[in-house]
This record gives structure tokens, sequence and C-alpha cells, in this order.
């Protein structure tokens, strides 16, 4: 079965954080340079990539992605 979504926010599957009480979160560089977590539900992999969709994180964030 093939699927495919369209307007999704995308971040590399390295910037997933796995949270102790389950699922996952990514870690957002505000502006100023402070950082937070942020939980996400996640959607499709491709390429790298994972679908993300989650209460504070949108289009246009920094997703820290470790070195």
């Amino acid at each position: 079965m093939t699927q495919s979504h369209t307007d999704v926010l995308g971040v590399p599957v390295n910037a997933l954080v796995a949270l102790l009480e389950g699922g996952y979160a990514v870690e957002v560089q505000s502006a100023d340079g402070t950082r937070h977590y942020v939980s996400v539900t996640l959607g499709l992999f491709q390429d790298g990539y994972v679908e993300v969709s989650g209460n504070g994180i949108s289009e246009g964030d920094s997703v820290v992605v470790p070195a």
C-alpha cells in the first residue's frame, strides 16, 4: 500500500527525541536562542524525514538536529 500526504511539516528523523512516558518530541530553538521540547505525533517516514504534528510546532520553526 502506498500513501502520501500534502502540506505537512517534516523534520529529519534524527531530530526525534524519545520520551520516557512514551511518544516523541523535537527540540525547537526560538529566535532568542532558547530551546524547548515539543511533543509531536508522527506520520509518514520517507528519505530520512518524518511527518510531525503537535501543539507548539509550526512551519518555519528551527528544530535542533544532533551533530
